[in-house]
């Protein structure tokens, strides 16, 4: 969110776990566009809190870390954003049920770049489960600032004048 942020983008971030949101503080240093859904909305609602995001930040790309609501809306999200550049981040393989890689490999038609930090999860996604290699991006978290990754889709804006608004 700081890399996106000093890029000069509009970051929003939403929260799906209902939790102590001990890095709250840290996140609004970043962004001002802070959404604790899970601490307000059940199930049901999420469908038109994510439309209102949508409608109120006109989002162009999605960044989902440990969401399952977040892979849940890419099938109505790449609908009503049909531009949309979709990455998800995963970094631990959860053997026992998949967890976030599961549902990330289960959304993978639906992403644009898988990003993960280790080997293990490289081979998984490209080895293991036949994602093109170009899909996926093995960028370990050590060394970011100030990186630019040039491999990442860009989005495009209509109107150049406008900021550029992206979803985290």
């Amino acid at each position: 969110a700081e890399l996106a942020r000093d890029a000069g983008l509009e970051v929003v971030i939403t929260v799906d776990r209902a939790a102590p949101q001990r890095d709250l503080a840290r996140a609004l240093s970043i962004t001002p566009h802070v959404y604790l859904g899970a601490n307000v909305f059940v199930g049901e609602d999420w469908s038109r809190f994510g439309r209102m995001v949508l409608d109120r930040h006109r989002v162009v790309a999605i960044h989902i870390h440990h969401s399952a609501m977040a892979y849940q809306a890419l099938p109505r999200l790449r609908h009503l954003v049909p531009d949309l550049v979709a990455i998800d981040s995963t970094h631990i393989a959860e053997h026992r049920t998949g967890g976030f890689v599961r549902q990330s490999l289960e959304h993978s038609d639906l992403l644009d770049v898988h990003h993960v930090i280790s080997p293990t999860l490289r081979d998984t996604y490209v080895l293991e489960a036949g994602i093109p290699a170009e899909r996926v991006a093995y960028r370990p978290l050590t060394g970011l600032r100030g990186q630019a990754d040039e491999s990442a889709p860009r989005a495009t804006r209509t109107d150049a004048r406008q900021p550029l608004r992206v979803g985290f």
